[in-house]
């Protein structure tokens, strides 16, 4: 059976020629905004992202990808920037 679940993710980085971070996976958007707040004051920037993601009841923590069976491919969506 397909289980989903949707989190949010702060990706962030200092410098635009390095690939972003993600941070963990925040059950609110509202943690997620928390957690921009205090990476914005250690000098970085980047994205809040919501993930729409689904594994297999039988899977692990690990098994979490991102559901692409929802309306217009929209398992990964960028809410705002910082």
């Amino acid at each position: 059976m397909k289980i989903t679940r949707i989190v949010y993710y702060c990706t962030y980085t200092r410098h635009s020629d390095t690939l972003p971070q993600y941070s963990i996976a925040f059950e609110t958007e509202e943690a997620a905004r928390v957690e921009a707040k205090k990476l914005i004051q250690q000098g970085y920037w980047g994205t809040i992202e919501r993930h729409r993601q689904a594994k297999q009841d039988d899977e692990n923590d690990y098994g979490w990808l991102p559901d692409w069976n929802v309306p217009d491919n929209r398992a990964i969506e960028l809410l705002d920037s910082f």
